[in-house]
């Protein structure tokens, strides 16, 4: 039997600034993404996921705009790049704990 229930809302949307992070020297170097919630007027908080789906979809179409410009997470120069994210409740930044090399 499955302990794990489903998740039923509510869900938040808004906008992620997402970017790399130099997660050591091992290895000659490595990195990961993280994310942090831009709390602004775009957030919205629904109590069905398939209207949260769609609203995330129209607000990633004002984050491409906003990122018109803006290096890819890759590049050397990078600032970070907008992303409008569905979350199980209130947005959090990720990852809860930055990763080790393994």
């Amino acid at each position: 039997m499955d302990n794990e229930k489903e998740y039923i809302g509510p869900w938040t949307v808004c906008l992620f600034i997402i970017d790399q992070a130099y997660g050591g020297h091992e290895e000659g170097g490595w990195w990961y993404t993280y994310g942090d919630p831009v709390i602004t007027t775009h957030v919205q908080v629904f109590s069905d996921l398939d209207l949260a789906e769609a609203y995330r979809d129209r607000l990633d179409t004002i984050a491409e705009e906003m990122n018109v410009g803006r290096p890819k997470i890759s590049d050397s120069n990078s600032i970070g790049r907008f992303s409008a994210m569905v979350c199980e409740g209130w947005p959090k930044a990720f990852p809860d704990r930055i990763p080790h090399y393994e």
